[in-house]
């Protein structure tokens, strides 16, 4: 069967950054994946992102790239209720393995299960929130959903709850008790985080006069209610009250999250890529320079008296010609490799085991309209007032690209649950916004009544295309992206 093994998203993570994130799957019997992911922004050349202004360096400065693995797949039910998929059967059986020995590596194993767990519970809550949130369902089956997620998360708590008793008791490793209680506060904050989502989701389904909505409130608040007691009385964490303790509580929150989600991410080392050919070529622009300077002295030496002015002078000029003559030839040479060659190269590891997963390439340059297939060119006609705008500004062109090298056999040696890694990528947008107008104008309407000034936001368009290449997709997606000089307004995916 031909999977989609390749895959991307584009979202605002905040005012100035946007965030893609690319996932790969692969299968376990391969012993090596390839995908190319290529983005293609055209600019308008206002904004003065050029290439005098943005250098490599600079533009690297601003790209943050994180490399995890997939969370485990697996359903709220087969969680809630034992089923092969369920995580907690391997946490319980390291636990009667650690619990049954000294040894330090079972106690590592032992955190590495327990944030697997908490990363599964995670996923499979956010999948059930994401189902309700896109499907069109009639009232009634809401309903049961609701019920069903309550149900879930409730049998969810008590599993916990069992591994808190058999951890809580004399002859266990006080440092393994604590470490699962990290996880299970995060648990429970995750809980109570999509089923706040659940409550903002159901105002807008349904009517919220109805007995159906209330019913469905209520049953949130229950869980959301009986989980603080349970941070209250086992966690010592009351439920904030106060401007100071909301602040101490998303701090809290934030690293619960990142201690469950760490066992996911994946230690990247970035490393000049070599550039052997460059170093000849270089050397063989210095050889040009040196025959045109050697040149020019034996001509005028064979015209005129050895210790002459003539020869002195041409000697002079020969020699500042031929480091200018040198440093053209070199960028002729840099100019070329750069289309050939990538400028980093990312060895991803696994951070607890220190098995190589796979390698990542990474090139940027800017692009004249000639060297960009007409294909990622196209989605630019369809809009005839910014094709207006860029006869008049013009734009300039980059691409980002990677080219993703995966190990799927030595993935598969760390955990077999683990079918795909997520690429993460964070640009950041200052460098656009510099030479942007106020972000807001004063227009004047007419109106049945007279007439008003009314203010309105200025902003400007960013188009970018994503190409993605592997095995079984060749796919190229459309954005729009509207900015202003205060940060990203909007992402809209074009057909």
């Amino acid at each position: 069967m031909i999977i989609n093994d390749i895959d991307t998203t584009l979202k605002i993570h905040d005012n100035f950054n946007l965030e893609q994130k690319t996932s790969f799957l692969f299968q376990h019997g391969k012993p090596c994946t390839n995908y190319i992911v290529e983005n293609y922004f055209f600019v308008p050349k206002n904004l003065g992102f050029n290439q005098e202004a943005i250098k490599r360096d600079t533009f690297y400065k601003r790209v943050q790239n994180y490399v995890r693995f997939k969370s485990p797949i697996c359903t709220l039910k087969q969680i809630a209720y034992d089923s092969r998929q369920n995580p907690f059967l391997k946490l319980d059986a390291v636990i009667e393995k650690v619990t049954s020995s000294d040894d330090l590596a079972s106690l590592t194993e032992y955190e590495i299960e327990l944030k697997r767990t908490g990363s599964a519970i995670k996923a499979a809550l956010r999948d059930y929130v994401m189902f309700l949130r896109d499907s069109k369902t009639e009232d009634d089956l809401y309903v049961k959903f609701i019920n069903n997620y309550c149900e879930y998360s409730d049998e969810i708590i008590k599993k916990l709850h069992k591994i808190w008793e058999k951890l809580h008791s004399p002859g266990v490793d006080s440092e393994m008790l604590k470490k699962f209680l990290w996880m299970e506060e995060a648990c429970l904050v995750f809980i109570n985080e999509f089923s706040d989502n659940l409550i903002f989701l159901t105002r807008k389904k349904l009517d919220r006069k109805s007995e159906v909505f209330l019913n469905c409130e209520l049953s949130l608040l229950k869980l959301i209610e009986k989980n603080n007691k349970t941070k209250e009385k086992k966690h010592k964490q009351k439920t904030p009250s106060c401007k100071k303790d909301l602040e101490e509580f998303l701090f809290r929150k934030g690293v619960l999250k990142k201690y469950i989600s760490s066992v996911l991410f994946l230690n990247i080392n970035h490393q000049k890529e070599p550039r052997r050919a460059e170093h000849v070529l270089y050397a063989i622009a210095a050889g040009i320079a040196m025959i045109v300077s050697i040149l020019g002295a034996i001509y005028f030496q064979q015209r005129y008296d050895t210790f002459s002015f003539p020869v002195i002078t041409a000697l002079i000029i020969s020699y500042m010609f031929k480091d200018r003559i040198k440093a053209i030839f070199q960028n002729i040479f840099s100019s070329l490799l750069s289309k050939y060659y990538y400028d980093y190269k990312i060895k991803i590891t696994d951070k607890f085991h220190g098995t190589f997963v796979g390698t990542c390439w990474q090139r940027f340059r800017f692009l004249n309209l000639k060297e960009v297939p007409k294909e990622i060119t196209f989605f630019r006609l369809k809009n005839p007032l910014e094709a207006l705008q860029r006869d008049i500004t013009g734009e300039n062109i980059f691409v980002y690209k990677k080219k993703i090298e995966l190990f799927p056999r030595n993935i598969h040696a760390i955990s077999q649950d683990i079918n795909g890694v997520n690429d993460i990528m964070r640009l950041n947008v200052k460098d656009f916004l510099d030479n942007m107008d106020n972000p807001k104008s004063t227009v004047f309407v007419m109106k049945q009544a007279g007439y008003e000034w009314e203010d309105a936001s200025k902003f400007y368009y960013i188009n970018l295309c994503t190409y993605m290449k592997s095995q079984n997709v060749d796919k190229r997606i459309y954005y729009r992206i509207k900015l202003n000089r205060n940060g990203i307004k909007s992402i809209k995916t074009l057909q």
